[in-house]
């Protein structure tokens, strides 16, 4: 209802301005009424001619505006319109504004719990290695220190796309890698916070655009360094020296499922082997990729045929067991070189990116991208007959017998 102008029953003032806020509601849902009084009958008809000017230009609702509240949504609205949002309402601008920060007794809870929480949620639920598990916990540290995240309600965009900004110690910039992995570290981090601990609205990081890197052509291993490091691992022994003897080719077989299969090294441990029979295969299960990579990988018989040769026990060599491997081999380390080489091996027989890529775990387009003409036929030949003729594998350990 518009200001009206009437006789005021109050016992102390003549006259009074009555009007009605649709948009403000009583306790029983009906529309809010508001009276200001006056006395001299003049100036209660400049007040109603005033009230009448703001109603005709904001409504009803206006009149309970003073002039700090007028100020700061015209100067809103001015900056709104200045940055080309003219459609955008102040409503909205809000709505969205909120949307955007913890609120609530969630917003007052420390963040170090939730991180304790997520690194235990990331080793339990979804078997991070602990090298993963010190890496999640040093990168998102160190970002709750540098913004000074305190609370939940600290976490605003703001403060999360600033890692795009972060510097090294010393002042240089980060390299592109470096900063997408922080990215991603916190990421993980704010998902967790979403979608199990549900503190937070939203991931401000997701869907943003993070550093790209240019990758180069993987560095691959010839066919006889692969030769080599298999020899060297089922000569190696493994085990730990302070609990008796040690076991020759203890790890032949997981360093065998790297150069023969192909496999991720989270993968390893889990793999399951059919090594019997005219068509030897590995079936992988879960590693990093937590169950998305499952597929079956055929063996050749020569490689069935010298994992066969291995301890059955499928253990996954150490840094330090890895380095002495190597070493003993004379060749060296190339990280992720094993799945490399057998992948481009592989593309250069078979000539099917899907083929390979359900084989590897991966897409096509990854196939496509990466592992084209990396290697001549005769190479990929030799290398699929990897463990043919090898005469340097660990024997089987004969079967105890009772005299």
């Amino acid at each position: 209802m518009l200001p009206t102008l009437r006789p005021s029953p109050h016992p102390r003032y003549r006259w009074q301005i009555t009007y009605t806020d649709a948009t403000r509601r009583t306790a029983s849902g009906r529309a809010r009424t508001f009276y200001r009084y006056f006395n001299d009958e003049v100036e209660a008809k400049r007040a109603l001619a005033a009230m009448g000017g703001v109603v005709a230009e904001v409504g009803v609702s206006g009149l309970q505006m003073d002039a700090t509240l007028r100020a700061d949504a015209i100067t809103a609205r001015v900056k709104l319109d200045a940055a080309g949002h003219e459609h955008v309402s102040l409503t909205a601008a809000v709505d969205r504004y909120l949307g955007s920060q913890a609120s609530g007794p969630a917003a007052r809870q420390l963040v170090t719990p939730f991180l304790d929480a997520f690194l235990d949620h990331k080793t339990h639920e979804e078997n991070a290695r602990p090298e993963t598990r010190r890496n999640l916990e040093d990168r998102v540290g160190r970002w709750l220190d540098w913004q000074c995240v305190v609370s939940v309600g600290d976490i605003t965009p703001e403060r999360c796309l600033a890692l795009r900004a972060r510097r090294a110690a010393d002042g240089r910039p980060l390299s592109r890698q470096s900063v997408k992995n922080d990215m991603a570290a916190v990421s993980s981090f704010l998902t967790y916070l979403v979608r199990e601990a549900k503190v937070l609205a939203f991931n401000p990081l997701m869907g943003q655009r993070r550093p790209k890197v240019e990758r180069g052509r993987p560095r691959l291993y010839t066919s006889d360094q692969c030769q080599r490091i298999l020899d060297a691992a089922a000569r190696y022994p493994g085990g730990a020296r302070r609990k008796g003897p040690r076991t020759p080719g203890l790890h032949g077989r997981a360093v065998g499922l790297l150069f023969l299969a192909g496999l991720r090294p989270s993968e390893v441990p889990q793999a399951l082997l059919r090594l019997d029979g005219h068509h030897p295969e590995v079936r992988v299960e879960g590693g990093k990729m937590r169950g998305r990579a499952n597929r079956v990988v055929p063996l050749a018989l020569a490689a069935a045929g010298w994992l066969r040769a291995q301890p059955a026990a499928i253990v996954p060599p150490k840094v330090k067991e890895r380095r002495e491997i190597c070493r003993l081999a004379d060749v060296e380390w190339i990280q992720d070189g094993a799945r490399h080489t057998w992948i481009s091996a592989q593309c250069e027989i078979l000539r099917d990116d899907g083929a390979v890529a359900r084989m590897a775990g991966t897409s096509p387009g990854m196939i496509y991208g990466h592992y084209h003409a990396l290697m001549d036929q005769g190479e990929a030949r030799a290398i699929a007959q990897l463990g043919d003729g090898n005469k340097a594998t660990a024997p089987r350990p004969a079967a105890k017998t009772k005299v």
